[in-house]
């Protein structure tokens, strides 16, 4: 027969501890540290799904490069915005239809200080290979944040869409020659600092979790579809999402439109790359976006298209880290 600890045990014990007083006092000690301890199992295993999700959060701030990056931590102080501002972002997008959202995910950018200008340590000048326009090959990915001391002036693409104004040039006269191709091209997302960056990032990750999957499998599928705060090229103002007037999805279906098979064939030629090209996902860390289009100047634009490379293959290559 099944005894019953609590009902049967504990009073026997109880009783003998009033029958001895020398056992009286750790009789006591035991019996609530007994009642301590299964209150806690209870308690467990009452909100084992709570605990586990806290389990799963810490394990990932402690494993993730990206909460582990040492750089990174300066960034989240000199970036983060007040908590109000934040929360008050995210209420309202959550308020949003699914339409006005993904609009409010293409269109909605922000600023950079205009008086700022790009600063290099002087012991990195010395360690690096002289490239008069290094700001172009700046890489920036999971492995590789945006720097700390990295500033930039931005010019105005259309309406808040913005870039680092010296692309403008080259990006205008690249729709223009699309255009007298017949092909219209539209920016529909420019720079977006780290705050933008992390809404798009957490709203991501709560798609999926709304699907039913865990925080860790959530964090790790959105991070192959947005880039992770602090290690995004939009907030360089260097990328660009590119669509057309007859072809507004961000999908790969973009690839076999006039505009995406234009913007393959002849971007280089303007400074331009197909970022996260088909194929090289185990390098880029980033899925297929035949959309996304980084600006690295005209020479490493042509060399990268010609031999079908990414920008972290060239700067490999050319020893610039």
């Amino acid at each position: 027969m099944k005894v019953h600890f609590r009902e049967q045990v504990i009073p026997k014990m109880l009783h003998f501890g009033k029958e001895n007083k020398i056992f009286k006092y750790p009789v006591l000690a035991f019996v609530t540290g007994y009642f301590a301890c299964h209150h806690v199992v209870q308690s467990i295993l009452k909100e084992r799904y709570r605990y586990f999700a806290l389990t799963s959060a810490v394990l990932i701030f402690l494993f993730s490069s990206s909460f582990t990056d040492p750089v990174q931590t300066e960034i989240f102080a000199s970036e983060t915005v007040s908590a109000e501002e934040s929360t008050e972002e995210v209420l309202r997008l959550s308020k949003l239809p699914e339409s006005e959202l993904q609009e409010e995910n293409l269109t909605n950018t922000s600023t950079v200080a205009n008086d700022q200008v790009l600063i290099f340590d002087e012991n990195e000048k010395e360690q690096e290979p002289s490239f008069d326009d290094d700001w172009k090959l700046i890489l920036v990915n999971k492995q590789n944040m945006v720097p700390s001391d990295y500033s930039f002036e931005l010019g105005t693409i259309r309406g808040s869409i913005q870039a680092d104004v010296r692309i403008l040039d080259e990006l205008s006269q690249m729709i223009d020659a699309a255009k007298k191709d017949g092909v219209t091209l539209t920016v529909c997302s420019g720079c977006r600092d780290y705050n933008r960056q992390t809404v798009l990032f957490d709203k991501k990750i709560r798609n999926y979790m709304g699907s039913g999957m865990s925080y860790f499998d959530a964090y790790s599928i959105a991070s192959q579809a947005v880039t992770i705060p602090g290690k995004s090229e939009h907030q360089i103002g260097l990328a660009l999402d590119i669509i057309s007037n007859n072809y507004s999805s961000l999908n790969e279906g973009f690839a076999d439109t006039e505009a995406g098979k234009w913007l393959a064939a002849n971007s280089d030629q303007y400074g331009f790359i197909l970022r996260y090209p088909l194929g090289k996902e185990n390098i880029t860390g980033i899925e297929y976006e035949p959309w996304h289009f980084r600006y690295v100047g005209q020479e490493a634009a042509k060399v990268i298209t010609e031999q079908g490379i990414t920008l972290e293959e060239y700067v490999e290559q050319i020893g610039l880290r």
